[in-house]
């Protein structure tokens, strides 16, 4: 019994932007400087330090349309993500935002029963496994709900604590 775990290459593969560029592509409008922010996440891996640092500039509203906007599955998907339904058809993991992995199901005929969050019902999901039920199990959400959704980071510190050696 294998459960896919899907990350942003799949959804890259299928035309979504990749997370790095996306967030470098932010800064101008940010008024930050995209060099900085560039060796903030190459050497740092501080990915949720910079997402914190571009919410705050843009506002946390346009930021949510924009990132809403910028993240909408195309009409056509293209790539390895097409072949998870033949080879998996049960649950999945996911770290994306996105709705390409649910539309991949859906045009297949295996449409997901339920989507779960990580800080949502999480735990719908592992009853969903052994009952052969078809979840989606979105770690960090969907694009449309900040309340559920892990992003930033005092949206990690939320989900998964903070134990002081971040």
């Amino acid at each position: 019994f294998v459960i896919p775990f899907v990350g942003a290459g799949m959804s890259k593969s299928a035309g979504c932007p990749e997370w790095k560029e996306y967030l470098l592509g932010l800064c101008s409008d940010a008024c930050l400087d995209a060099d900085i922010m560039r060796t903030r996440l190459e050497e740092n891996g501080d990915y949720e330090g910079v997402m914190n640092d571009l919410v705050s500039k843009l506002g946390e509203n346009r930021f949510n349309l924009d990132f809403e906007r910028d993240f909408v599955a195309p009409d056509e998907i293209y790539g390895a993500i097409t072949l998870l339904p033949r080879l998996f058809d049960n649950s999945a993991i996911t770290t994306n935002f996105d709705r390409v992995l649910e539309k991949v199901y859906e045009k297949e005929g295996r449409a997901f029963v339920e989507k779960v969050t990580g800080r949502g019902r999480s735990s719908a999901f592992f009853r969903a496994i052994p009952a052969g039920e078809r979840y989606l199990l979105k770690l960090h959400g969907n694009l449309d709900n900040a309340t559920e959704r892990v992003l930033n980071k005092s949206e990690y510190d939320a989900a998964y604590g903070n134990d002081g050696n971040i």
